[in-house]
C-alpha cells in the first residue's frame, strides 16, 4: 500500500491555525457576557439579570445559532433529495428523539450519569467533526483514501473513548468518593467501577485497533503521529479543556461546545473564501459567500441574546417560548443537532 503524504509543522497548519481563531472568538464571546453582566449589574442595577454565568448563556446563545443554521443548511441541501439520505436522516432524528426521551425520563441534567452520557455523545460528534474539518483542510493527500479515512475514523473513536474513560473517572472521583454528587455518592462503588472499567476496556481496544492501522497504513506509528500532529494537538487540548473543566462543573463542557461551534464557523468561512461562488441573490449571499455567513451567525446569536433578555426582563421567564429557551431545553437541542449531524457520516 501507498500513501502519499505532506508533514506539515503545527504552526504552519491551517487545521491548528483554525483552531487557534477559534479559541480566540471563543474568548471574544466570553468578554461580550462580561460585558452584558457588567451593564445589567453595575449600570441598569437589574434585580433580576439574564446574564447570571457569561459563560453559560454565551454557550446557549452560540448553541442555539449553531442549531439553527446548521438545521436550515441541512433541509435546503441538495444531499438530502434522495431515499437513501432521507432515510438515514429519519433515523437518526428518531434515535434522538428517543436519547431525549431517556434523558427526561431519568431526570434530565441533574441526573449525573445521564449527563456523562450527554457530554459522551456530544463528543463522539465534535471528534468527528474535527476529523471531517482535517480531512478537508487539505493536509493530508493520499493515495488510498479509503484507507486514510478508515484511520481516521479509527483515531475519532479512539479519542471519544479515551475521552469518556477520563470524564467517567473524574466524575466517579468527584461525585462518588469525594461526595460531590448525591446520586453517585449513594451508587454502590462496585458498579460505578465496573461502568468505568467497561469503559476503559473500549478505550484501550480503540487505542489498539488505531495503533495497528497507524502501522498498516502508514509503516510506523511515529509516522502517523507526525502526519496527524495538527488533528491529535486540536484532539488533546479539547479533552484538557473538557476534564479539568468538569472539575468546576459545567465549565469544560460549555468551553468545548464553544469552541465547537466557532470552529465550524471559522472552517466555513475559510472555505467560502477560497470557493468564491458568484452571489446571485440574499440567499446565495448568506449561504455562498463568507460576509453573508458571518452575518447570518452574528444576527442569530444576537436574535437569541434579545430572546434571553425579553425572557428575564418581559416574559418573567414564563411560557412556551421561555421554555424553549431555558437553560433546562439546551441539551434537548443539542441531542437532536448531534444525532441528525450523523446522517452524513
Amino acid at each position: 500500500m501507498s500513501i502519499a503524504f505532506v508533514r506539515t509543522g503545527l504552526r504552519s497548519s491551517p487545521t491548528w491555525r483554525q483552531f487557534e481563531l477559534a479559541c480566540g472568538c471563543v474568548v471574544l464571546l466570553i468578554l461580550v457576557g462580561c460585558a452584558i453582566y457588567l451593564i445589567e449589574t453595575f449600570l441598569l442595577r437589574c434585580e433580576r439579570r439574564f446574564v447570571e454565568n457569561p459563560i453559560d448563556v454565551m454557550t446557549r446563545a452560540i448553541g442555539l445559532a449553531h442549531f439553527s443554521i446548521g438545521w436550515l443548511f441541512l433541509f435546503t441541501s441538495p444531499n438530502l433529495r434522495n431515499r437513501a439520505a432521507i432515510g438515514r436522516l429519519t433515523f437518526w432524528t428518531c434515535f434522538g428523539i428517543a436519547f431525549c426521551v431517556v434523558f427526561a425520563w431519568g431526570g434530565a441534567d441533574r441526573n449525573p450519569l445521564l449527563l456523562m452520557a450527554f457530554y459522551s455523545f456530544f463528543f463522539i460528534h465534535e471528534a468527528h467533526d474535527e476529523a471531517h474539518l482535517f480531512r478537508h483542510s487539505g493536509e493530508l493527500p493520499a493515495d488510498d483514501r479509503v484507507a486514510a479515512e478508515r484511520f481516521q475514523q479509527a483515531l475519532a473513536w479512539c479519542v471519544a473513548f479515551t475521552f469518556m474513560m477520563l470524564l467517567a473517572g473524574v466524575q466517579i472521583l468527584r461525585g462518588h468518593f469525594l461526595g460531590r454528587s448525591a446520586m453517585l455518592a449513594e451508587l454502590p462503588t462496585e458498579w460505578l467501577m465496573a461502568g468505568w472499567l467497561l469503559v476503559s476496556i473500549l478505550a484501550c481496544g480503540s487505542i489498539f485497533l488505531t495503533l495497528h492501522l497507524a502501522r498498516s497504513t502508514y509503516g510506523s506509528v511515529r509516522e502517523a503521529f507526525a502526519l496527524y500532529q495538527p488533528l491529535l494537538a486540536v484532539y488533546g487540548a479539547l479533552v484538557a479543556i473538557m476534564v479539568l473543566g468538569s472539575l468546576l462543573g459545567s465549565v469544560g463542557a460549555n468551553l468545548v461546545i464553544l469552541v465547537h461551534g466557532m470552529t465550524w464557523l471559522v472552517c466555513t468561512v475559510k472555505r467560502l473564501q477560497e470557493r468564491k461562488a458568484e452571489v446571485t441573490g440574499l440567499w446565495s449571499w448568506v449561504r455562498g459567500s463568507p460576509a453573508g455567513f458571518l452575518t447570518l451567525h452574528v444576527v442569530m446569536i444576537a436574535l437569541a441574546l434579545l430572546l434571553f433578555g425579553l425572557r428575564t426582563h418581559a416574559w418573567d421567564r414564563t411560557g412556551f417560548v421561555c421554555n424553549l429557551v431555558s437553560k433546562g431545553w439546551f441539551p434537548y437541542w443539542a441531542i437532536m443537532h448531534i444525532a441528525m449531524a450523523f446522517w452524513r457520516k
